[in-house]
């Protein structure tokens, strides 16, 4: 194993992956696509309609009756009404029973509720040319208008009651274009075997692509299609020949002709090692959805097929002005698209995710602080690094146990040596409010005396090859591996009793095995990482899984169709998150089920988000990474994958103390914020840097604790309906622009934010409250900061400098250039805004929970101000139980005109779940007011009851500060005596 593994890839080699369209068979045949060679048509004029769609079949004529799909229209607002805007369309075209193109990969991924929700369609009309389907649904219509000869089907969207030519241009359309096709019905196709770098592919099912062409003829820039590594705004990478008008329903006039710019944007998994800015293929997971910015509106669609997927993007000519089309082609499966009308960024993303599912609500302590290295592989390691960072004050909430941690790289076991006694180590982080995560990856040791891949084998279990029932075996960490075939619904439910169980007995290990967990198992205490699961083989085409290679084909039943079985290739990008769904399942299950599980993954797809949280794995210790990250977990936002996060310091390489200092203050504000490295790389520990190096990243890391409560406040408004779709770390744009998260439908024209503003990707909105603009260029004392203005206010937008003085108040719309010394991240609270945080440090996120609060007040320029904290147990599902342990309260600050210089801040629970009397097993009070930009003189609180008390006031480098005790589950009112109006605002 050990001379195997000398040979295993340890740095991004092009030779290894398939980097350009011409490399894959089935992409050279249908690129660059040309349209209106055989257009498809409706096949039977009869159309079955029903409350929610319709179904009809097309064809096309010139290849005859094998030609035939199976059309569904279905409107859906997926999971619950509470999702604002119109609805949404669910279009599916199937191939025939048998076929590789009848398998939907949405009936893997999607919440089984997400069909039960559809509106009713209120209008249909049927002629010989043109299908009208229309919904009304708060306040909104959109409309499928489907032209028959030839198929075209555009999508419509308005507010009930307008001027319908105000709304007569479709937002998207599919097949405007005349880029459908199926290559199965297509006899000059060359089914043939493929041969690629001694790699032989049998296609045993000869030609099984789909394509269609999406357009959005309003579009500005599109956004999506992780994981990549790409700028945020994607680049185009084909062109127009020729220049056929765009109609108002997205179809053009004449034969579409395009040619190559750059090679398509690829959605693959692939383990992907030291990945670089330039590396031009997919990486660790896909999520098939672009989102499509208009000046007016924004759209989006998403792609629901699991197979090899590339994406073409060009812009196309209108009247008005130009849009982008898309081109997307599948190896495999069916044809499936969801269509998001918007018409705002904030409705799409809503449409989205009520469509995939809620994010998970995380637990406490996973928000906070974690500790990786692939060379920490011992309990004697693990107690040390407890030790240091209480130490040097430093919190710390999860340390994490890479493959090192296993007998012999067999995961669900433990190397007994190197971990004696695990329950003496759990007694000494536990009590602190640490957890620890392990590993576990989805190849096995090829070893019949190991009991997962024995049981595994047995059971039938197994990833088969092309041909045979034996098991499929490849090269990966443990040398000879088999592959846990998670399309197998027992091989999952299996692999979720594993976590579910809980073993976990106290006493000394018991060989290779957990203490009490018998000869595998996983205990109780221990949290989940799954790796390696695109899925990873060392010798296999492009270091994963051949295409060819089969899985067991799910009947729908628990059960799987004994005389049938599924191509690696038609679900590739469903693996991992298969896996990762399992793995939640199995941690949700523990403990009788009321805990809230934790669960990373580096592979993804559609619906990931309900199970896990991802990283962008194997990045290096550059600038330049530190940079890119930044682009990656936007992208990954912005496709309802909010719980994203990039390795600190970079996994290969040795940073610089200061690019490492630069990449906690950055880490420190996206939504999972954990160090690792390479087993060959420093170690990442913040009190080994020299000072003020070790200082500075020590700072960031207790910030990120101080605001906890922040960021508790915005996983309970994602996981909730409160604010659904919108991810915790965004683009300005989403707040600034036609995307605002505000918005109802759009913006006025021309506030729309600019070109400028969409290509922002070295700042980001956490939240709707704080601007964070981290340091990414080396030797950097100050940084040019872009702060936006608020297009929807008439009022200057103010923004706070929370490094400098309570009177440094910024003008948006203008780029400042503020200091930004080495301890220094630059951040801005918007006006308007009242930012809940705890200004104690603890050693742990879960020591701090009970701890006071101190809001941080910031006025616009009315005087005005709000805010929302949410405060639960942090660890068990009552948070979204009625009558739970948790607590919504609404913060509002106000000084209005009629009563100058007096202002009022108050504090009233706000209705959650039909309900507003909150019970917390603590009582939790706000000890501390900071008021920017203003002086108090004086202020009174007044208690529910009517009790009242003086509050001491005094100033502080960042504004007035004043310190009371009062209580976060009754009314309160605080007034506030001023000496002077707001301080002077700063413009650019």
């Amino acid at each position: 194993m050990e001379a195997f593994l000398l040979a295993a890839p340890i740095a991004f080699d092009a030779a290894n992956f398939k980097t350009a369209c011409a490399d894959s068979l089935f992409c050279r045949q249908n690129r660059p696509p040309a349209g209106l060679r055989a257009p498809f048509e409706l096949a039977d004029p009869a159309v079955t309609t029903s409350a929610h769609g319709a179904a009809l079949r097309v064809w096309q004529p010139q290849l005859g009756a094998n030609s035939t799909l199976h059309l569904t229209l279905t409107a859906t607002h997926g999971l619950a009404a509470e999702a604002p805007g119109p609805a949404a369309w669910r279009v599916q075209l199937v191939g025939h029973a048998g076929s590789s193109n009848e398998l939907l990969s949405s009936s893997f991924v999607l919440p089984t509720a997400s069909d039960s929700q559809s509106p009713a369609v209120l209008h249909s009309s049927h002629d010989a040319a043109l299908h009208v389907l229309r919904t009304e649904l708060g306040g909104w219509w959109s409309e499928l208008r489907v032209s028959l000869r030839p198929l075209r089907i555009g999508l419509h969207v308005g507010k009930t009651g307008a001027p319908s030519d105000a709304d007569d241009e479709a937002v998207a359309s599919v097949n405007g274009q005349g880029l459908l096709r199926f290559a199965a019905s297509d006899s000059s196709c060359d089914g043939g075997l493929e041969r690629w770098r001694g790699f032989v592919d049998s296609r045993p099912h000869g030609c099984t692509a789909v394509a269609a062409d999406i357009s959005f003829p309003e579009a500005v820039e599109v956004f999506g299609l992780p994981e990549r590594a790409a700028p945020l705004a994607l680049p185009l990478t084909m062109q127009l020949v020729n220049s056929p008008e765009v109609q108002s329903d997205g179809a053009t006039q004449g034969e579409t002709k395009l040619k190559a710019l750059a090679e398509p944007h690829r959605l693959f998994n692939l383990d992907v090692f030291q990945y670089g800015p330039d590396t031009p293929i997919g990486l660790y997971g896909s999520m098939p959805f672009l989102l499509a910015h208009g000046r007016r509106r924004v759209a989006g669609a998403l792609w629901l097929n699991a197979a090899d997927t590339y994406v073409d993007l060009w812009k196309i000519s209108r009247q008005k002005a130009d849009g982008i089309g898309s081109h997307w082609l599948s190896e495999a499966g069916a044809l499936e698209v969801l269509l998001l009308p918007g018409p705002s960024a904030a409705f799409v993303l809503a449409q989205l995710t009520a469509f995939t599912g809620l994010p998970a609500m995380p637990p406490l302590w996973s928000m906070g602080y974690h500790h990786s290295h692939w060379n920490i592989r011992s309990q004697a390691q693990v107690s040390a690094l407890d030790t240091n960072f209480d130490r040097f004050g430093i919190p710390l909430d999860g340390v994490w146990l890479d493959i090192e941690h296993t007998a012999g790289k067999r995961y669900f076991t433990l190397d007994g040596d190197a971990f004696p006694s695990p329950a003496e180590l759990v007694s000494q982080l536990e009590p602190k409010g640490r957890r620890m995560v392990a590993i576990a990856d989805p190849h096995l040791k090829e070893d019949d005396n190991y009991a997962l891949h024995a049981d595994a084998k047995s059971n039938g279990w197994l990833v088969r090859p092309a041909a045979g029932n034996e098991a499929f075996v490849g090269e990966c960490w443990p040398g000879r591996s088999t592959y846990l075939d998670v399309l197998h619904p027992q091989a999952r439910e299996y692999w979720a009793a594993l976590y579910a169980r809980g073993c976990g007995a106290r006493g000394a290990a018991d060989g290779g095995a957990w203490p009490g967990c018998g000869t595998i198992g996983w205990p109780a205490w221990l949290h989940a990482w799954n790796d390696m699961n695109e899925p990873s083989v060392f010798s296999g085409p492009e270091l994963s899984l051949p295409k060819d290679a089969r899985h067991a084909w799910p009947d729908g039943e628990g059960g799987v169709r004994p005389d049938a079985s599924v191509e690696h290739r038609a679900v590739h990008n469903l693996y991992g998150a298969l896996l990762a769904g399992a793995t939640h399942a199995g941690m949700r299950r523990r403990g009788g089920g009321g805990a809230r599980p934790f669960v990373l993954t580096r592979a993804f797809y559609v619906g990931t988000q309900r199970h896990a949280a991802v990283w962008t794995g194997d990045n290096s210790a550059s600038w330049e990474h530190l940079r890119l990250s930044f682009a990656m977990a936007l992208t990954l936002g912005l496709s309802a994958i909010p719980f994203v996060g990039a390795d600190v310091g970079g996994f290969f390489g040795d940073p610089s103390p200061e690019l490492l200092v630069r990449w906690y203050q950055a880490g420190a504000y996206m939504p999972f914020f954990r160090a690792h490295g390479h087993l060959d790389t420093v170690r990442r520990e913040p009190f080994l840097l020299p000072p003020p190096y070790a200082a500075a990243a020590a700072a960031a890391i207790r910030e990120r604790q101080r605001l906890l409560p922040y960021w508790n406040t915005l996983w309970w408004a994602a996981a909730s309906f409160a604010a659904p779709g919108l991810p915790i770390m965004r683009p300005l744009w989403l707040h600034f622009g036609a995307g605002s998260a505000e918005a109802g439908g759009g913006a006025r024209e021309g506030s729309w934010g600019g070109p400028e503003l969409l290509r922002v990707q070295d700042a980001w909105m956490l939240g709707a409250h704080l601007l964070i603009h981290p340091v990414s260029t080396e030797g950097a004392q100050e940084a040019s900061v872009l702060l936006p203005q608020d297009p929807a206010s008439a009022l200057a937008t103010y923004w706070y400098d929370t490094n400098a003085g309570g009177e440094a108040i910024r003008g948006g719309g203008a780029r400042h250039v503020v200091p930004a010394p080495l301890h220094v991240t630059p951040v801005f609270q918007l006006g308007g805004s009242i930012l809940p945080r705890r200004e104690r440090v603890r050693r742990s996120a879960l020591l701090a929970m009970w701890d006071p609060i101190t809001l941080h007040v910031a006025p616009d320029a009315s005087g005005a101000a709000s805010g929302t904290l949410f405060l639960d147990d942090g660890n068990t599902i009552e948070y979204a139980v009625r009558g739970g342990a948790h607590a919504l309260l609404g913060y509002s600050y106000n000084c209005s005109q009629s009563n100058r210089g007096v202002c009022q801040l108050t504090s009233s629970p706000l209705p959650y779940l039909g309900n507003s009397d909150f019970h917390l097993p603590h009582q939790v009070v706000v000890e501390q007011i900071l008021l920017r930009g203003v002086r108090a003189t004086s202020a009174t609180l007044r208690l529910e009851g009517g009790s009242s008390q003086v509050i001491s006031t005094t100033e502080s480098a960042h504004g007035s500060l004043l310190r009371l005790q009062a209580p976060t589950q009754s009314p309160w009112a605080l007034e506030i005596e001023l000496t002077e109006s707001p301080s002077e605002v700063l413009q650019g």
